[in-house]
């Protein structure tokens, strides 16, 4: 998975980032409630508990919910091995945020066997407990930023493995 961090903290320990995801709660600085006028179910830190309340979040919104519990299993401030890369264009593009310092990085390579086999990591994030008073940022548009809109069928092979971007 190739990830832009556009927010670290000290406030669970060292060496972490958030990622950002629909029902994953609202943080400390919630923005969404002004976007969408919508008072967001859950837990301010952590979100929803279950898949099933992600049909209660605004439509757009509910599949990243639900990725959230299919694919990334629910996972609450996993520990994670990462190598650090130039930002895909892909994500500087969604985002607008480029490190000054990117280019010291090396150049992100889509992955060209079929086999997946993870980078060697040059920094591990641990764990952290998550607590009442501090928490995930989670608010992201659910679309992949990968899918070109044709309608072909081939956005999962231009889909970057086991990579991190930047953060800032």
């Amino acid at each position: 998975m190739v990830v832009q961090s556009t927010n670290t903290g000290g406030d669970l320990g060292s060496n972490h980032f958030d990622i950002m995801m629909p029902g994953g709660g609202l943080g400390i600085f919630d923005g969404c409630t002004n976007e969408f006028g919508f008072q967001f179910p859950g837990a301010r830190y952590g979100g929803v508990s279950s898949r099933s309340e992600c049909s209660s979040l605004p439509a757009k919104l509910q599949s990243g919910c639900q990725w959230r519990f299919d694919w990334f299993m629910n996972a609450d401030n996993p520990s994670l091995s990462f190598t650090q890369v130039q930002c895909p264009s892909e994500l500087v593009a969604r985002s607008g945020c480029r490190r000054s310092d990117d280019a010291s990085f090396p150049a992100f390579q889509m992955p060209t066997n079929t086999k997946w086999e993870p980078p060697q990591p040059t920094e591990t994030a641990g764990p952290y407990d998550q607590h009442q008073s501090h928490g995930v940022v989670v608010f992201v548009e659910s679309k992949s930023i990968f899918d070109d809109d044709d309608d072909d069928d081939d956005d999962d092979k231009r889909k970057p493995a086991g990579f991190h971007c930047a953060d800032f």
